[in-house]
């Protein structure tokens, strides 16, 4: 890549409109604008392929910034497609001012620009002839990652664990328990024998005396 784009190939930028501070993004396989979130999908790296070009990648989804069907009209649409080093997939960076730019296609010399120069999320992109609208006009902003900390650098200002209190729970002294006589298991038990009752004898029965009734006869002097 030409050293006057002053972009390098490693890292990721983020492709911001001028006009409406949107991001370039992909929405349903389409590079589409939408609010900046920083996010894989709105990062994008640049491939030199030489003589001033390169391929625009997105972090993502790892396909390339191409030309709907090569088209080279006004209004052929932008999405996205697997890099297969066509034409319509190169783009040349033309500096405009402190890290904006034009964005040329290649095959068709018609610009990156914004479909009905439309400013609201979700709008499309398409080539269109140069013009004076900021629609054509793109903020090229690295992307800052975040740095992880050295491990050794890590390890040696990492605070040990916190030690842990035991605290030994009190036990609650009982009374040892009373041998308890095991009880046979249920069907183990024996039946105790009965005796059988010794008959009853009864006593005879007195015979009844007969009372007499008559009355004794009175005895003469």
């Amino acid at each position: 890549m030409a050293e006057r784009n002053e972009i390098k190939t490693i890292p990721y930028y983020m492709i911001i409109s001028k006009c409406s501070g949107m991001s370039l993004d992909i929405m349903e396989g389409s590079a589409r604008m939408f609010y900046p979130l920083n996010t894989p999908l709105q990062h994008w790296s640049f491939e030199d392929r030489g003589n001033g070009c390169v391929t625009i990648i997105n972090r993502g989804t790892h396909q390339v910034l191409d030309v709907d069907m090569a088209g080279v009209d006004n209004g052929t649409p932008v999405h996205m497609w697997q890099d297969i080093n066509a034409s319509n997939q190169l783009w040349m960076l033309e500096p405009v001012g402190e890290n904006t730019y034009r964005i040329r296609a290649k095959h068709s010399r018609r610009y990156l620009d914004i479909t009905e120069q439309s400013l609201n999320a979700g709008a499309h992109l398409n080539i269109w002839d140069a013009t004076s609208s900021d629609t054509q006009l793109w903020i090229i902003r690295e992307v800052i990652e975040e740095s992880k900390p050295d491990s050794a650098a890590e390890a040696a200002t990492a605070q040990p664990p916190a030690k842990r209190k035991y605290t030994r729970r009190k036990t609650t002294e009982t009374a040892p328990a009373k041998n308890r006589k095991t009880r046979a298991p249920r069907g183990s038990r024996t039946k105790k024998a009965v005796e059988p009752a010794a008959p009853s004898v009864e006593a005879p029965a007195e015979p009844i005396s007969e009372v007499s009734t008559e009355m004794p006869a009175e005895t003469k002097e």
